[in-house]
């Protein structure tokens, strides 16, 4: 029995001193600043604003811990846990929303991406950073992921489909005989 095992309404807590409900610190009249909330007291020194952990974010303002909402490049509740956007997706603003696939033919290397910007053209594509990225035409090849161009055969050769990643990949064009091989990523060919 007792006082003790009361409950006090919110922005009071219980003075065990003299079993006697009291008032909270004051809430700061310019609210908390962002990337921070108003937690409620338990004892008189105890409300105060506290940061939100560093995969959270909040508004000025916010109140209570459920304000924190995962930053842009996490997924997660309101409140948290958040975790980070894998690679080959992105997030780019705050919030409980679900991380983004890449563009078609783009990925993403790092963790945390928060920006489509952040997906570049793979091997045998090419692009700005966050797509469109387009098959290399016939004739050329690009075994980067990057947002580099494609490059051409070398000459009397050509690739046999669209999108070719390595320089192995041309063969001797059309009405040209002889051999294409590579060494050390280098073709020699000899297609006459």
């Amino acid at each position: 029995g007792g006082i003790g095992s009361c409950l006090c309404f919110e922005g009071y807590f219980l003075d065990d001193s003299n079993e006697v409900c009291q008032l909270c610190a004051s809430y700061p009249t310019t609210g908390c600043p962002a990337d921070q909330y108003w937690r409620g007291c338990r004892s008189r020194s105890d409300a105060s604003c506290v940061s939100c952990h560093p995969s959270l974010t909040s508004l000025p303002g916010s109140n209570g811990s459920s304000s924190c909402m995962c930053k842009a490049g996490f997924t997660g509740p309101a409140g948290g846990p958040c975790v980070a956007c894998p690679p080959n997706t992105y997030k780019h603003m705050a919030g409980d929303a679900v991380c983004t696939s890449c563009p078609l033919n783009s990925t993403s290397s790092a963790n945390s991406s928060t920006n489509v910007t952040d997906c570049i053209c793979t091997a045998g594509t090419f692009g700005p950073p966050g797509g469109p990225c387009t098959p290399c035409p016939l004739g050329t090849y690009k075994n980067s992921t990057d947002s580099s161009s494609c490059s051409s055969c070398p000459g009397n050769t050509t690739t046999r489909a669209q999108g070719s990643k390595q320089i192995q990949e041309c063969v001797c064009a059309a009405d040209f005989f002889g051999y294409a091989f590579s060494v050390a990523d280098r073709l020699q060919s000899n297609c006459e």
